[in-house]
């Protein structure tokens, strides 16, 4: 059987999942390809198996800073979509989060069953 697609991601880490989802909701015919048995196995683990999404840190220059000399390479990503578009984008697909210590944004488990 042949299929054509608009759009093939290799690897269903976050971005790949990002990445394919976004292209998706904008019309194109996507196909997502992973090694593992399940998407974002990594990103599920992450914050003692809580999925810990984003941090909450929304001055972008701090967030930055908090990665040293490797920031500089973040900066003109967070400001295109930083923390609180993350947040927005999870929250308007009713995945709600919230902040926890440390500015940690997890999936809130009371409204996310």
């Amino acid at each position: 059987m042949n299929k054509e697609y608009d759009l093939i991601v290799i690897g269903g880490g976050p971005a790949g999942m990002m990445a394919a989802g976004r292209a998706a909701e904008n019309g194109a015919t996507v196909l997502l390809l992973e090694k593992n048995d399940k998407l974002g196995l990594k990103l599920s683990i992450t914050g003692n198996g809580r999925c810990n999404i984003t941090n909450a840190e929304f001055d972008i220059p701090i967030l930055v800073n908090k990665y040293g000399n490797n920031g500089k390479f973040f900066f003109s990503a967070f400001n295109k979509f930083g923390p609180q578009e993350i947040i927005n984008f999870f929250n308007d697909r009713n995945l709600l989060t919230k902040i926890e210590r440390g500015n940690r944004v997890f999936p809130d488990p009371q409204f996310n069953k």
